[in-house]
């Protein structure tokens, strides 16, 4: 080929590949922003944007010394709250609680590795994710105690008979005595193993495949609260290929108890971490009451929140 033709050719090849890796890849912005690094300095500008603000940071055992560096290099104040620094469920949830009673804003800096319950229970008390920067393995957020804007897929509140999507439910335990909200909950009496069930295909649902499937569900207990779960299943023409479940157990302290308040119990799926290349997916959510306990439950929202797109961005194409 003539040295014109050729140096054209390349040239093209050289353009098409470059626009490829630096805009549809992103390479310098996942390559060149480590999480560690990021999260730290997200947590600066946090707290000069945001006044009265609360501050997290997860890394866990294997990566502190990572993080430690990072703080090392940038002189940066060890101003926040390690979440591995909480025994448990309980003492975050307790140290949230007391945090919303003087904070306006919640900063949570938080690698991949993060349970996915721990972003809906922030929400309890600080229900808007106001500010949302995401990286290669990593992701910040700023919350605030606005209205929550995420996306409801559905809610049972037992206020309404012959709810579509929903199953399982025996209109006699429907009960007027207690409810979280409006008039009526679910009484599960101690000899009902399986609770309310919610179906839907997943395609109907999810809006790409870094989404979460938030779940929650308000519980009164009456009695003992052994081998109580809140379940996820993902089908494919009746072959089931993921089941997930979070004890109620996890959320219940002596307080709660003495108290005999309502108990918010979250369950989350995240779906990036999923083989979704199945037909026809079905998403069932529903109380499994294995202990066979005495307990009234209401109000079980399942709604929709925004992952992170870049979160496998170095290895997987990257969905907005």
């Amino acid at each position: 080929m003539p040295i014109k033709a050729n140096l054209i050719l390349v040239f093209a090849i050289l353009s098409v590949n470059t626009y490829a890796v630096v805009k549809e890849r992103k390479h310098y912005e996942l390559f060149y922003n480590s999480p560690y690094e990021q999260i730290l300095a997200d947590q600066e500008s946090a707290k000069r944007t945001f006044n009265s603000i609360a501050c997290i940071i997860y890394s866990n055992d294997e990566n502190k010394k990572i993080s430690q560096y990072y703080i090392d290099k940038l002189n940066h104040k060890t101003d926040f709250v390690w979440y591995d620094s909480f025994g448990s469920e309980k003492d975050f949830i307790a140290y949230i609680q007391k945090q919303s009673q003087v904070s306006d804003y919640m900063y949570f800096g938080c690698l991949s590795s993060i349970d996915p319950n721990v972003v809906p229970l922030i929400q309890d008390y600080f229900p808007e994710i106001e500010k949302q920067k995401n990286y290669a393995g990593g992701t910040t957020f700023v919350f605030s105690k606005s209205n929550n804007s995420e996306k409801v897929i559905d809610l049972q509140d037992f206020e309404t008979k012959g709810k579509k999507l929903w199953s399982s439910i025996d209109e006699n335990k429907i009960s007027d005595s207690l409810a979280f909200s409006g008039k009526f909950s679910y009484e599960l009496d101690g000899k009902t193993e399986w609770g309310p069930k919610f179906a839907i295909p997943l395609s109907e649902v999810m809006l790409n495949k870094n989404n979460f499937i938030d779940i929650s569900a308000k519980v009164h207990l009456t009695g003992k609260s052994d081998d109580i779960l809140l379940v996820a299943t993902l089908n494919s023409t009746d072959q089931n290929f993921f089941w997930s479940g979070t004890s109620f157990d996890r959320y219940i302290t002596n307080t709660c108890l003495d108290k005999k308040d309502w108990i918010t119990i979250h369950h989350s799926v995240k779906l990036s971490d999923m083989n979704l290349n199945y037909p026809d997916i079905q998403l069932q959510i529903y109380v499994w009451n294995k202990g066979l306990n005495k307990f009234l439950i209401d109000d079980i929202s399942i709604n929709l929140r925004k992952g992170n797109p870049m979160i496998y961005g170095l290895s997987e194409k990257i969905e907005q």
